[in-house]
This record gives structure tokens, C-alpha cells and sequence, in this order.
């Protein structure tokens, strides 16, 4: 899942508290939470070696699911930085659930698209590293 602000294939900038924009000439190849949810799979493979099932509509029950809501990618203009917030939340067998915020910053990168795109990959990266490893120590 993801706001509204993010399921465009334009980068975002927060300009302030209540405004934003979208950075010239910085587009996404998909929509960032697509690009998100495909990066944390493949970290969670990497990471534990588990089956990671890419699909809401699976036959199989899986041991653990992973949710979350993508809350922000992208560039915040007031403190040049970018921000990656990804709430995770995770299913286990017997019922459980767990929730965490994962959030991942960068500061001092100039309003250019290299610079961002570049400071946004490091910081999903990180994000989705964090997350794979507290999956495979959840349950």
C-alpha cells in the first residue's frame, strides 16, 4: 500500500508540511511501491534463503507474511534530504501479528536526478535490509 502522493511514476518533494511537487526530469521506471515491494523480496531472498511468493493470490500458506504500507520515497526539500518509510507488519502461523517503522535518511543531496535517485536507491536498500532481517527474526 502506499498514499496517494506516491502512486505516480514522478519522484516526490516535499516543499513543506502540507506541500509537495515532483522533481524535473526524475521519473520512476514503475510505480515506488511496486519497486519497493520487488526489492524486499529479493532482499528477504538473499537474506534468509526463504521461498519469497510475490503474489497476493497464492495456493500455497505461507510460513510468515509480509505486509506493509510504503509511506514515503522521495526527496524532502526543506532539509535536502531523501526519505524512504516503509511500515512493515508481519504474520505468523499461529496468529500473531507484529508491526514496525522502518525509515532510512539522507541528507545534504542536491535537488539534481542522479544525486536523488542515487541517495533514494542507498536508502531503500538499507530499508529493505533492515526489514529482511527483522522478518527472519520474527516468530
Amino acid at each position: 500500500e502506499t498514499p496517494a502522493k506516491l502512486d505516480v511514476l514522478s519522484v516526490t518533494v516535499a516543499v513543506s508540511e502540507t506541500e509537495i511537487a515532483y522533481l524535473q526530469q526524475a521519473t520512476w521506471v514503475e510505480k515506488p511501491a511496486r519497486l519497493f515491494r520487488r526489492l524486499l523480496g529479493e532482499t528477504l531472498r538473499a537474506q534468509t534463503g526463504a521461498l519469497v511468493l510475490d503474489s497476493d493470490d497464492t495456493p500455497l500458506l505461507a510460513g510468515k507474511i509480509v505486509r506493509g504500507t510504503l509511506r514515503e520515497m522521495g526527496y524532502d526539500a526543506t532539509t535536502s534530504s531523501v526519505v524512504v518509510q516503509y511500515d512493515a507488519v508481519v504474520s505468523i502461523p499461529d496468529g500473531e501479528a507484529i508491526a514496525r517503522r522502518f525509515e532510512a535518511r539522507e541528507s545534504g543531496i542536491l535537488a539534481e536526478p542522479g544525486a536523488v535517485g542515487d541517495a533514494l536507491n542507498r536508502t531503500a536498500n538499507t530499508v529493505a535490509g533492515e526489514v529482511a532481517a527483522w522478518v527472519a527474526e520474527a516468530g
